[in-house]
């Protein structure tokens, strides 16, 4: 399969609204054993509503009922609000859980999970210490024909994306796979990166992905890590803004954690430096060779989006970093048509560029810009458009459009690389 999906896949939201997902949008139930969470009695435990607290809580609300049964006040989800829940949240006592949350494991623990059966997504969170912590989400994403499977483990906050495979969406194996890792014991196939990297991740890493490429489709572990300015390198021909804050990336081989294999470290802005955020980072097949490369948002505005992207290089048997790709902006990567678009507005209007690239002789090149803008206190809208001829960007196109005029319609028939104007 071509592929592919953006990797992330990070579920990283406020406290409040993932316990506001986990009540409106899921049935809350609690664990028994983090092994009974798996195959068939999946929709079924995803439907049921158990009591809340341990054993000793249930008991206390048992002495202070009517003699209906009712221990306290039930709302709108239709759980118990009695003095001895934790927030009505669904938890039930778990002692020993095996998990990547780096939370104690001898202390007893408290778990939720919101499960979503027919979209494939789940979330589990973990309470200690009257604190909850996310220690796992599952997303399944859909385009076409296909089902894009993503696991995120939390290592402390620490989101790191230890699985992400493609199905035929009709197949039935994603959900299979969507069923084993609904087990908070499994972590992919003994020897798997997942399996594996439990034993820990490197100190300082603020994110991280496993992905897996190459022409045997070996995993690799790739961490973020800030670092100094003053340790980035190869900064020729690359876009950025900011020369105070420095991200290295790392390459593992996750059988050998003692070093990595490669190391990368390059400007990103401020924001980009403190944590890690939904879509922060993307694997795709960028250069539609097969091989799965990875990219690395660098510098965002309101609407636009500058990545690094790194390319594997099979002979060379390591990334290898895509200067061209920089000055995409919000890069889109088409893998059935092979082409790479990009968008950036100029105003809160409908306004702005277009660019469309491909990859010519192994060169990633610009072949159609769209440009669509207004003059401060103009009245009219100017629109145009510049093709790759002869190896240059030549205007191929000029119109002016009345501010009511419908220059969207005129950029939508050029935004289709066979069209090259009226005939």
């Amino acid at each position: 399969m071509e592929v592919k999906r953006v990797g992330k896949r990070l579920w990283h939201t406020g406290l409040s609204f993932a316990i506001f997902l986990c009540l409106m949008l899921c049935a809350c139930k609690a664990e028994k054993e983090m092994g009974d969470v798996s195959g068939t009695d999946i929709k079924q435990e995803r439907d049921a509503v158990l009591n809340l607290g341990d054993e000793e809580g249930n008991s206390d609300a048992e002495e202070d009922s009517d003699p209906e049964g009712n221990t306290g006040v039930e709302n709108s989800s239709g759980l118990d609000e009695s003095e001895d829940t934790k927030a009505s949240s669904g938890l039930k006592e778990d002692k020993g859980v095996k998990d990547a949350s780096g939370l104690d494991k001898e202390a007893d623990t408290k778990i939720v999970s919101c499960l979503d059966e027919e979209s494939g997504s789940g979330n589990f969170y973990q309470w200690q210490n009257d604190s909850i912590y996310n220690v796992r989400s599952i997303t399944t994403t859909y385009e076409e024909d296909e089902a894009y499977l993503s696991v995120t483990d939390y290592f402390g906050d620490v989101p790191v994306e230890i699985f992400g495979r493609s199905y035929e969406k009709d197949s039935g194996e994603w959900r299979e796979q969507w069923e084993l890792w609904c087990d908070l014991n499994y972590h992919g196939e003994p020897g798997s990166a997942g399996d594996l990297l439990q034993n820990g991740i490197p100190e300082g890493t603020i994110s991280a992905f496993v992905i897996r490429t190459g022409s045997e489709a070996k995993e690799m572990f790739v961490t973020a890590q800030p670092c100094e300015a003053d340790d980035v390198m190869d900064t020729a021909d690359t876009r950025y803004w900011y020369t105070d804050r420095a991200i290295k990336f790392s390459v593992w081989n996750p059988n050998d954690m003692g070093k990595p294999i490669q190391t990368m470290c390059k400007y990103v802005e401020q924001y980009h430096y403190q944590g890690a955020f939904f879509g922060q980072y993307q694997m795709v097949d960028a250069n539609f060779d097969g091989y799965m490369d990875f990219s690395w948002i660098c510098h965002s505005g309101n609407q636009p989006r500058f990545y690094y992207l790194w390319l594997w290089d099979e002979k060379q048997g390591k990334f290898v970093e895509e200067p061209a790709y920089n000055e995409i902006s919000s890069p889109v990567v088409d893998a059935k048509k092979k082409i790479i678009s990009g968008w950036s507005r100029n105003s809160a209007a409908t306004d702005g560029t277009t660019t469309f690239h491909k990859w010519i002789d192994g060169e990633l090149l610009c072949v159609r810009n769209i440009f669509v803008w207004r003059e401060i206190d103009a009245n009219n809208y100017i629109m145009t458009v510049e093709d790759r001829i002869g190896g240059e960007m030549v205007e191929v196109y000029r119109e002016e459009f009345e501010l009511d005029g419908d220059f969207i319609a005129e950029r939508e028939k050029w935004m289709d690389l066979d069209y090259h104007g009226e005939k």
